[in-house]
């Protein structure tokens, strides 16, 4: 026969598991990007097609708009929103 020690702890461990199990059971709320949230606002890939060609292509995350940059000219506007 279990002692009253062991029941006592065993029905701790049991309240204590069921309390952290339904505290790491809530659903997860993706941040919304905002203009006070510049995180991640700028995606960039770059190009190198050799010694003389190279470039980068830019992405805006907010607006949608797409930019080519090829060595050091201005930049070129591709789109003005993703579809």
């Amino acid at each position: 026969m279990k002692t009253p020690q062991t029941l006592i702890s065993f029905a701790a461990v049991l309240i204590l598991g069921i309390y952290l199990g339904s505290t790491f059971n809530q659903p997860v709320s993706a941040q919304a990007l905002t203009v006070g949230n510049p995180q991640a606002r700028y995606q960039m890939e770059t190009w190198n097609a050799g010694t003389s060609a190279r470039g980068c292509y830019v992405l805006d995350t907010y607006t949608g708009k797409i930019w080519s940059i090829e060595g050091t000219s201005q930049p070129k506007k591709l789109s003005d929103q993703l579809h």
